[in-house]
C-alpha cells in the first residue's frame, strides 16, 4: 500500500488532497490491478494445492484459498458500486 500511494506521488499530500486527486484522475486502473493480482494468487495456490501430496501442506493452503475469498467478493461488491458511481455521476475513470 505504501509503494502504491508513493507511485501516485501521495506519500506527502494531506486528506483533502488525495481526494482531489483521485477525482480528478480516477482509481480504476490501480483498482483493477488489485483485482487481478488477487485472482493470479487464487490461482497460484491451487497450482500450490494441485501440486502437493502433503495432506497438512494442501489443508493450510486450502485455508489460504478459503480466507481469500471475502476479499476478493469484496473487492466485487465494491467494483459494482464503483461502477454504479461512475454510471451515475461522470467521476471515475
Amino acid at each position: 500500500m505504501k509503494s502504491s500511494i508513493e507511485s501516485l506521488g501521495m506519500q506527502n499530500m494531506c486528506p483533502n488532497e488525495i481526494k482531489r486527486q483521485i477525482l480528478r484522475e480516477g482509481i480504476w486502473e490501480s483498482y483493477t490491478q488489485r483485482i487481478k493480482n488477487l485472482l493470479k494468487s487464487q490461482e497460484k495456490l491451487w497450482e500450490l494445492y494441485n501440486v502437493d501430496s502433503n495432506l497438512e501442506n494442501k489443508r493450510k493452503v486450502l485455508e489460504d484459498i478459503v480466507n481469500l475469498q471475502p476479499v476478493i467478493a469484496d473487492w466485487y461488491s465494491s467494483s459494482k458500486k464503483i461502477i454504479e458511481i461512475e454510471g451515475n455521476s461522470g467521476v471515475c475513470n
